[in-house]
């Protein structure tokens, strides 16, 4: 019984380990991308010739590509060891498909098509749930509906199906997608890197990879996800999410262009050049004043001092992951100091860990 025992847990701990071990290799490979994603954004908006300005485009659109390659690999090992947890905040259902809308309606111009979504009058605006993760699978599903449809339109529709003990069921669709596909490979279009007819794995795996991504994040939110397809036809993709209805006031959405920020002192605290540089041309180019820090205790050290000048810093961006104090440890150092009472802290990460959510509200 003893030997039985041991073997049985070895497996969760190489599960665990494998997790830890793929979220500092993406980490790495994140920063680096981020780097090059930043710098891409940077050089577009100088003066450049229409051919330099499609060459950074397509190196623009394939490393968001790959991030999001990275990204779906990193949540798909965490989901197998449990190591993923979904968020419970309240938020407004037609923001979350309206930003979606917003973001493909980009994709679908690229690819020559036209973008629609609509949602039924009985769908609640006010819902309890992880509207990140949700946001996730609206993307991941249309993506793959512009990737495969040649010409005309794709849709996005929400209706609600039930509502029972402050429980609303949540049925979306995606339609107008490619042109078939076999009965019998139905169930193999939601596995990773199988191959199916009509979704060429070899050509669009990081797409492959998201539909089984989809799969779990709409189970892990007591959904379930399917297809409708006939050779020849339109194919159509449905899922179902369970949510819990809000009861608190959801706000109007903040639209950061709208607001005033000149001359507000920010303090940028990243050990990253690039990073660091990037946060600076965004900050300048909004009118606000902004000095940098290389680590928490050169973070520290400002702070302190620009309070003690009468001349504060209202506003932190704090990277999350740095040598020697993370953000975590420098943003609780912080508010136990009179320079902290009334600053604004932003955290800051390109890998988002288990618990994150749970210590910012601490």
């Amino acid at each position: 019984m003893k030997q039985t025992n041991q073997k049985a847990v070895r497996p969760q701990s190489t599960d665990l380990a494998s997790s830890e071990f793929l979220t500092n290799i993406n980490h790495v490979i994140r920063n680096r991308m981020d780097s090059i994603v930043e710098m891409t954004d940077l050089t577009l908006g100088t003066g450049l010739t229409k051919k330099q300005r499609e060459y950074l485009e397509t190196v623009r659109m394939s490393a968001d590509s790959l991030v999001t390659f990275l990204n779906d690999i990193l949540d798909l090992s965490n989901i197998e060891a449990c190591q993923l947890e979904l968020e419970e905040i309240d938020f407004d259902i037609r923001n979350t498909l309206e930003n979606a809308a917003n973001e493909l309606t980009v994709d679908a111009k690229a690819a020559g098509l036209e973008l629609n979504w609509h949602i039924e009058p009985d769908v609640p605006t006010a819902l309890m749930g992880d509207p990140g993760r949700l946001f996730q699978i609206i993307i991941n599903l249309t993506q793959n509906a512009i990737r495969f449809t040649k010409e005309g339109k794709v849709v996005i529709g929400l209706k609600g199906e039930k509502k029972e003990n402050g429980i609303v069921v949540l049925h979306f669709v995606v339609s107008g997608i490619g042109t078939g596909i076999p009965r019998e490979q139905m169930a193999d279009v939601f596995r990773s890197f199988t191959q199916v007819d009509g979704f060429p794995v070899q050509d669009h795996g990081s797409e492959v990879l998201g539909l089984s991504l989809s799969k779990h994040l709409v189970e892990m939110m007591g959904g379930r996800i399917w297809l409708e397809s006939e050779m020849g036809h339109d194919s159509t993709l449905h899922f179902t999410v369970h949510l819990a209805l809000s009861h608190g006031k959801i706000g109007d959405k903040l639209h950061l262009m709208d607001l005033d920020l000149s001359g507000l002192k920010v303090l940028i605290v990243d050990d990253n050049e690039i990073n660091r540089l990037v946060f600076q041309n965004m900050i300048c180019s909004r009118g606000l004043v902004s000095a940098e820090a290389v680590n928490g205790k050169e973070a520290i050290i400002k702070a302190k001092k620009a309070f003690k000048s009468e001349n504060p810093y209202r506003l932190l961006l704090l990277d999350l992951q740095m040598p020697g104090m993370d953000g975590f440890e420098v943003a609780r150092k912080l508010k136990d100091e009179p320079c902290g009472t009334d600053m604004k802290i932003i955290l800051l990460t390109s890998v988002g860990q288990k618990g994150d959510t749970a210590r910012c509200k601490e």
